[in-house]
């Protein structure tokens, strides 16, 4: 289950969500962050939290493509 903390009590086991973000080059963040799929299937679920490479990775991209992360209220 999956809760979506914010002015929308989003509560469901799968969810549809439409994302619009403009301007454009926000999509460089997830070929960046995304790999090709092996299969025509959904992958495992990870079971464990990415390291902090990962994030240090993410805060470089931030700073290169303009993009500002909000903190979680």
């Amino acid at each position: 289950m999956y809760t979506y903390p914010g002015p929308y009590n989003l509560m469901s086991d799968t969810a549809t969500f439409i994302l619009l973000i403009t301007p454009g080059g926000f999509e460089e963040m997830f070929l960046q962050f995304s790999r090709p799929a092996l299969a025509m299937e959904l992958p495992p679920v990870p079971t464990e939290k990415p390291g902090q490479e990962f994030f240090e990775r993410m805060e470089k991209l931030n700073k290169q493509l303009g993009i500002t992360v909000l903190p979680v209220f």
